[in-house]
Order: structure tokens, then sequence, then C-alpha cells
């Protein structure tokens, strides 16, 4: 029995199944360098646990859209306001 892979397509990236044995899972960011927001870390986890779990499929690819693979994590948005922190104990200054 196949399993949609489809539904675990997301806003930021959209996921198939190409010859019922590739995954192909491509990142729709280029705006963002592809970077990928924390919050969807655990849904691509979850993906990967099924394809690991998936005796059909033999290859799992993942690109990006635009001039990038992948900056990686999106940190920009998780750390935003933090140069009005306070500096933790033995941490360097900031540049001004």
């Amino acid at each position: 029995m196949s399993i949609d892979y489809s539904k675990y397509s997301e806003d930021i990236y959209k996921v198939k199944v190409v010859d019922n044995r590739f995954l192909l899972v491509t990142l729709d960011r280029p705006k963002h360098a592809n970077s990928i927001p924390t919050k969807y870390h655990a849904k691509l986890d979850a993906l990967w646990t099924q394809f690991e779990n998936d005796p059909q499929l033999r290859v799992a690819i993942i690109t990006g859209k635009g001039k990038f693979f992948c900056a990686g994590a999106d940190l920009k948005g998780e750390f935003r306001g933090i140069g009005d922190m306070p500096l933790a104990a033995g941490a360097l200054p900031q540049a001004p």
C-alpha cells in the first residue's frame, strides 16, 4: 500500500514521490535562501522517519528553488530583538 506523501507538503516545501521509488522534497523559500524555520524541524523529522520506514522508496532527494540550495536553519526569526537583550556573563560585546 502506497503512502500519500503529498500530505507532508507545507507552505515552504513540497513533497512528492517520483516513479514509486524516489522521494523528492523541494524547499521553496528562495527569498530567504531556502532557510528552514524552527517550527518545521519536527515536521521534516516526521517525513524522514516515514521515508526510512517505507520499503518502496529507495532514495530521498532534497533540493531548493532559486539560487540557493539551503542556508540551514532560519535564525533571523529566532533571534529577533536579541540585540536589546543584556549580555550573558563572559559573552563577547557586539560590534558597533
